[in-house]
């Protein structure tokens, strides 16, 4: 059977949560996007590569899109439509086929009680998505987890686990994903979960990534909701103030975009400054830490030669061109943008200067007079200019050009 082939443009929606399913698409190339909308926000459940199948629940179950697919990159894509996807289940054995309908209704079913039983209250929204991991391990114990013969849920004297164990890291990323909070709002709640004896986080050893075990499968979600309701209504309260607000990453997510571009974009202040919220024990402690150095030092990205501006801009120029510019350039100029100069071009500048030409330098220094703007951005022009031509010139192959 053939099957048709497609190249999409970054950026392009496959198709869209709620509508109707008549394709599933395998992925030859690219990178696809598969989000879901839960109470209004973006949330991301997974990136798939080539080789992944995406949209086939659609076609088994025979219901609407649960998710929605967008291309990252320019994607080719395998489509299976629904006679001919129905005809490849259809020539596996019979048993097989079975089961992958089995399957998928019930990740259907999963899907829908994570977004049904999520609450307004975190604490709450957390613990059923721990119940629905414990559940997942279909009674058997995980990694470091217990088992018990004759526990809750036992049948003919079969042995189902009592307690759960997973590592925190992937509990913690998975919530998340299901809940659309902060890394820092999850890891707060299950502190207090812990708190409460709910559930205990461990760290076996110093090398060793912590560990997060429900000590009581049976009971865990009963007990975290009589929890709850006894909370105060101010912690209560609490949370969901923490919930509205997410941190960098989710931001980036929601909006379709890089960490980086958001960072860029906050950088040259382009981001109104009432959107952005510290939490105030966890940044002040954290700015303790760092102490007050580390906000006067401000480190730099690297920057191409094309995009040099001003003086403050050799430090990211090689030496060797550095060296050789600054020794044809006129003593005087330079004194003049040196005292215009941030510390560290300075320094850049000293280190790439002759002994004789710096000792020139240092001896003029307090007899320059003060430029004005206007003459310090020409000679800084001039300079940067210079190390332009001569970077493009060694590029190309040629002589640079003699200095003026």
């Amino acid at each position: 059977m053939a099957v048709p082939t497609k190249l999409i443009n970054k950026d392009t929606v496959i198709f869209r949560e709620g509508a109707k399913g008549d394709a599933a698409y395998l992925i030859k190339s690219g990178k696809v996007e598969i989000t879901k909308t839960v109470d209004g926000k973006k949330l991301l459940l997974e990136t798939l590569g080539p080789g992944s199948l995406f949209g086939e629940m659609a076609l088994i179950t025979q219901q609407d899109r649960s998710a929605s697919a967008i291309t990252l990159e320019p994607t080719e894509i395998l489509i299976l439509d629904l006679d001919g996807f129905t005809s490849l289940l259809n020539q596996a054995p019979k048993i097989l086929s079975i089961l992958i309908r089995s399957l998928v209704t019930r990740l259907r079913k999963t899907v829908d009680q994570v977004s049904a039983q999520v609450s307004d209250n975190p604490f709450l929204s957390v613990a059923v998505i721990l119940d629905l991991l414990a559940k997942s391990q279909g009674g058997g114990a995980a990694a470091g987890g217990g088992g018990e013969k004759g526990g809750a849920g036992g049948k003919d004297g079969g042995v189902v686990a009592k307690s759960v164990t997973f590592p925190f890291r992937d509990v913690l990323t998975r919530i998340r994903e299901a809940l659309s909070l902060t890394g820092a709002d999850v890891e707060n709640i299950l502190k207090k979960m812990a708190g409460v004896r709910q559930i205990v986080i461990t760290a076996p050893s110093k090398t060793t990534d912590r560990m997060l075990t429900i000590t009581d499968i049976a009971n865990f979600l009963e007990n975290v909701r009589g929890i709850a309701k006894e909370m105060d209504s101010s912690v209560t309260q609490g949370f969901k103030q923490e919930q509205e607000l997410i941190d960098i990453s989710t931001f980036s997510q929601l909006v379709g975009t890089k960490s980086d571009n958001v960072y860029k974009k906050i950088a040259a202040k382009e981001v109104p400054e009432n959107i952005f919220f510290f939490r105030r024990s966890e940044a002040i402690g954290w700015a303790t830490e760092k102490g007050k150095d580390f906000f006067e030092k401000t480190s730099r990205r690297a920057k191409k030669i094309e995009e040099l501006e001003g003086i403050n801009d050799v430090i990211f120029v090689d030496n060797t061109t550095l060296r050789q510019i600054l020794g044809q350039t006129d003593v005087i100029n330079l004194c003049k943008v040196i005292k215009h100069a941030e510390e560290d071009a300075q320094k850049k500048i000293y280190a790439n200067l002759s002994d004789r030409m710096a000792q020139m330098v240092k001896e003029q220094m307090g007899q320059v007079e003060d430029a004005d703007e206007i003459e310090v951005a020409e000679i800084e022009e001039n300079i940067i200019g210079q190390i332009k031509a001569m970077k493009k010139a060694s590029a190309g192959g040629a002589a640079p050009a003699p200095v003026a």
